[in-house]
């Protein structure tokens, strides 16, 4: 119980049978747009958070427009699970193929409303507070 468990999830449809399972594990639901919720004494749950009116939020999110429009083959990426193979390339084609040979020119500062998530986690366990439970 020493160090936090945290959970880091896509705040998108995606999550909706994890909410749904720490909902009937725990008689509530987090709440999407909390910062993070302490499910049970050392675990907690960080979703990516959602800016403006966006009504999600994927991890995908936090890279520029610049790195998420690169052209790989011909093909765009699309963050979605389901795409046109023929016109583009997924998730895993970005991570290897843009992120993994680039991370030194990337600009990673959009990550950081997500770290402070974590940062905030880490502090709250370490220092005893009480975190929003859900």
């Amino acid at each position: 119980m020493q160090w936090p468990i945290i959970i880091l999830v896509d705040n998108d449809s995606g999550a909706d049978s994890l909410l749904n399972t720490i909902k009937d594990t725990t008689g509530t639901k987090p709440d999407r747009y909390a910062a993070y919720a302490q499910i049970d004494k050392n675990l907690y749950l960080v979703m990516t958070p959602i800016v403006g009116d966006a009504k999600s939020s994927k991890i995908e999110d936090c890279f520029s427009d610049e790195i998420k429009s690169t052209v790989l083959g011909g093909k765009t990426f699309d963050s979605n699970n389901e795409f046109n193979t023929e016109t583009c390339y997924g998730k895993a084609d970005f991570a290897y193929k843009v992120v993994r040979p680039n991370a030194d020119r990337i600009d990673f500062t959009g990550f950081k409303p997500v770290l402070d998530r974590l940062v905030d986690v880490i502090d709250a366990h370490e220092n005893g507070r009480n975190a929003p439970t859900i």
